[in-house]
């Protein structure tokens, strides 16, 4: 693995980037200031929870009611039809009414000068945030309850940072990324009450995780040294590395899938020139056809409301940014709003008309970008560098990335 593109890595993700794969330029659109003092009262577990967000098994989705209806003694339990009740003390309902919803700062706990580059949740009060402290010597792992972030403890001392996040449950959940002392890729579970690391059996470092259940998980990263493949599927029991279409290993940052037997992994070749889409079809993985005309491109994050309608975003020297869609038969590149980010890093969405991406404008600004079914708009954030958005609802998304000159940790919410 390149030593220095892992270095920069830790000391600012979103710089390293734009200076390895895909070039910045500055942008004319408006720019917001978050509210760092902003009220973190945010929506209890929408009830349009969106199962059809794939990043979570469905049957995992329907078991994770929102803790944060502790205090609502109905007898309906909290059951997904409920998630708007009026009862909840301190999480404000979620609104139809789109003017209602704007993006505000959430408050961390103190002391954090890391990075956050993962985001994943089962509902609005379970939340997990992943990254790394600036020193590349600590793990960065949060969580929120509904109410507020807490770190959790990780379970070794090495130095690892975290980049990506998912899991079926509450108590299964799976945490992917790199150990700078031991220069090996790391994969840690969490079962609902402490962490643990497991054998992943293949590639230098993890980026991305995603699965459809406790017993069908891929993780997917890299391996410049050995050449080892990049993907690996856990089966319930063990880690297995999995069998690619022949030639130089690429460079994997997302995974994500529509079932278990379409599952679709991007990034790029290892010199960040051409880009890489691949699916697996059940039995074995296949190089798809990358929209044509792409120079300097490739992957970062990938997500679909399903098999027709799959989004891919990340870099490209000659019309940033890089966004491409697959209506089942082809990829496409689509155009973003003029002014947008040159580097998208994470996208998720709660449907075809609600599709969210984050990334970078430049150094110091990043951009959060929204699709709505027939054209993307977009907003600046300044002094904030996001990385990876998550959230249950088109009322209650989280992003998450770093406060640019603070080595300081942000996290973001969307909501009422």
């Amino acid at each position: 693995m390149n030593k220095t593109w892992l270095l920069l890595l830790v000391l600012g993700l979103s710089a390293l980037l734009l200076a390895a794969c895909g070039s910045g330029s500055s942008s004319s659109i408006k720019t917001v200031v978050v509210d760092d003092d902003a009220d973190d009262a945010s929506p209890a577990d929408d009830d349009n929870d969106n199962d059809d967000d794939n990043d979570n098994d469905d049957d995992d989705n329907d078991d994770n009611d929102d803790n944060d209806n502790d205090d609502n003694d109905d007898d309906d339990n909290n059951d997904d039809n409920d998630d708007d009740n009026d009862d909840n003390d301190d999480d404000a309902s979620p609104t139809d009414d789109d003017s209602a919803l704007s993006w505000s700062a959430m408050a961390l706990p103190t002391g954090l000068s890391g990075q956050l580059l993962g985001v994943w949740g089962t509902s609005h009060s379970d939340v997990f945030a992943v990254g790394g402290y600036y020193d590349g010597r600590q793990a960065l792992i949060l969580h929120y309850d509904g109410f507020s972030w807490s770190e959790l403890s990780w379970p070794t001392r090495t130095e690892p940072t975290l980049f990506g996040v998912w899991g079926s449950s509450p108590s299964d959940v799976f945490a992917v990324g790199y150990d700078y002392l031991l220069d090996q890729g790391l994969i840690w579970h969490y079962d609902g009450a402490a962490w643990t690391p497991m054998t992943p059996g293949a590639a230098e470092a993890f980026y991305g995780v995603w699965g459809t259940s406790a017993t069908d998980v891929f993780a997917v990263g890299e391996d410049a040294y050995s050449d080892e493949e990049v993907i690996v599927h856990y089966d319930g029991s063990s880690w297995s590395a999995m069998t690619l279409p022949s030639g130089p290993q690429p460079i994997l940052h997302g995974v994500w899938g529509a079932s278990a037997s379409d599952v679709f992994a991007v990034g790029s070749t290892q010199d960040c020139s051409t880009p890489v889409i691949l699916q697996y079809d059940g039995s074995s993985w296949s190089a798809m056809t990358p929209p044509s005309g792409l120079s300097g491109a490739g992957f970062y994050g990938v997500w679909g409301s399903s098999h027709s309608d799959v989004f891919a975003v990340g870099y490209d020297d000659l019309y940033p940014p890089l966004i491409v869609h697959y209506d089942g038969f082809s990829w496409a590149a689509w155009g973003g709003p003029g002014g947008t980010p040159p580097l998208p890093y994470g996208v998720w969405g709660g449907s075809h008309s609600d599709v969210f991406a984050v990334g970078a404008v430049g150094y110091e600004q990043d951009s959060i970008l929204h699709y709505d079914g027939s054209s993307w708009s977009a907003t600046a954030l300044s002094g904030l560098g996001l990385h990876s958005v998550w959230g249950t609802s088109y009322s209650d998304v989280f992003a998450v990335g770093i406060v640019d000159g603070q080595h300081g940790g942000a996290i973001l919410h969307y909501g009422p």
